[in-house]
């Protein structure tokens, strides 16, 4: 089932929530998603916890999407309390087969 904007506010949505593994993959199967915060032990297969900052069905759309909103907020400093880099990976399956580091700089 993948994660879909809901107009019922007391309706789970799990965007900017901690999310463990089991959830990510729930809501967000066969999705690229961009970590917005994690707790990762990287000799472990997937994140103990993520923050999915956001989704998207292929990683060219997800990118795309990053950028964006990156030049949107080039003028305004974001307050991100995460001290990780951010990450995007894609969730099939089993597990996350591919990610990558995504700059901060702008």
């Amino acid at each position: 089932m993948k994660s879909q904007p809901t107009s019922n506010p007391t309706e789970f949505h799990p965007m900017n929530h901690r999310l463990s593994w089991h959830i990510v993959k729930e809501h967000f199967q066969d999705q690229w998603i961009e970590l917005a915060d994690y707790r990762w032990d990287w000799e472990a297969p997937y994140p103990t916890w993520v923050v999915v900052g956001d989704h998207a069905d292929d990683r060219g759309k997800l990118l795309s999407m990053i950028s964006r909103r990156n030049q949107q907020t080039l003028e305004v400093d974001r307050d991100s309390k995460s001290e990780n880099q951010p990450v995007i990976l894609f969730v099939g399956a089993t597990h996350a087969v591919s990610g990558q580091l995504l700059s901060r700089s702008r």
